[in-house]
Formats: structure tokens, sequence, C-alpha cells
């Protein structure tokens, strides 16, 4: 049986997914700061958490796994956790910072500066 298949779709096992999950959400909030940034950096990371919690629970838990199990493995599930927060957070803060200390932002109505309080 090869390994994929003992292990499932998931990386869970030998804190692969501690690795992957902060560095592929870097990139993306890295993407997202640069382009639109319509939030600040802890809004952003807020919010990316909760989506990814959501889907531990929901996809994760209730229908893949059918079990709360996964949420008993720090290294699995709570190490991975914090660092998708703190790569957001950290992502956000390095573009604010260099735009200028993020005195403006994107507005979703169409690229317009907009002052942030």
């Amino acid at each position: 049986m090869s390994d994929l298949a003992r292990r499932g779709p998931f990386i869970k096992e030998n804190g692969e997914r501690v690795i992957v999950a902060p560095i592929a959400f870097a990139g993306l909030n890295w993407l997202y700061f640069a382009r639109f940034a319509y939030t600040k950096p802890l809004t952003t990371a807020l919010l990316f958490l909760a989506i990814v919690v959501a889907l531990d629970v929901f996809v994760v838990a209730l229908l893949i796994e059918r079990s709360f199990a996964v949420f008993a493995s720090p290294l699995g599930t709570w190490a991975p956790l914090f660092l998708i927060f703190a790569s957001t957070w950290a992502a956000g803060a390095l573009v604010e910072r260099r735009s200028g200390g993020g005195k403006a932002f994107r507005s979703p109505g169409g690229g317009t500066a907009i002052p942030r309080r």
C-alpha cells in the first residue's frame, strides 16, 4: 500500500503540515496584501484563521475523518493554525510597512486611495 493511500490525502504526519501550511499561506497572503489589502493585517489573520478552522471542523473532522480526534494533535493541528495566523499577520505587516506605513489602501470600488484610521 502506498504512503499516500495509508495517510489519506491530507498532510498530517511527521510535522509536514507545520511546514507546508505557513509557507503556502505566506505566499497567498503576500499576494493578497500586495494587490488588494482591504483589511488590516490582524483582521485578515483572524479571518483566514477562522476559514481554516471552519474547514478543519466541517470538512476534515466531520466529513472525512468522522471524528474530532484530529484536534488532539498539537503538531498536526494547533501548530499549523498558529503559524497560519502568524504568517498572515507578518506578511500583512511587512507589506504595509513597505507601502509607506499603511496610510492608504485600495478601495473595493476601484483602486482609489482611502486614508486608514
